[in-house]
């Protein structure tokens, strides 16, 4: 459980896929948010019951204002969001290809690969 005023993030592995959004309603405590930013090539379906019944709110958002930006910045820095969970794995910049090749084996297992400039 999450201390108030923190928020978790999970992010779907791929986003815009049935599997995906099937695997992140399944994980979301009861009462939470979902927020769809990926793009979906077909209308994905959604279990209603389920989400009635853990009483989950799902959200769409396409874009970002410079002000979001912003704010989710230092709601960062203030330790109110808790971003290490997104990161999978860290590559030096010379390890760049070794990174692109991670991404291509583990892409389905792995939430942000990072390289570090």
């Amino acid at each position: 459980m999450t201390s108030p005023g923190v928020i978790e993030f999970m992010e779907i592995p791929r986003p815009g896929v049935q599997a995906s959004l099937d695997a992140l309603m399944a994980h979301v405590e009861k009462g939470g948010d979902i927020v769809i930013l990926g793009v979906y090539s077909e209308n994905p379906s959604v279990n209603m019951y389920f989400l009635g019944e853990h009483e989950l709110n799902v959200f769409g958002s396409m874009m970002y204002r410079k002000e979001d930006y912003e704010e989710a910045v230092k709601m960062i820095d203030a330790g109110k969001i808790l971003t290490a969970p997104l990161i999978t794995k860290h590559f030096d910049f010379d390890k760049y290809l070794e990174a692109y090749h991670y991404i291509v084996k583990q892409g389905d297992q792995s939430m942000k690969v990072m390289i570090k400039l």
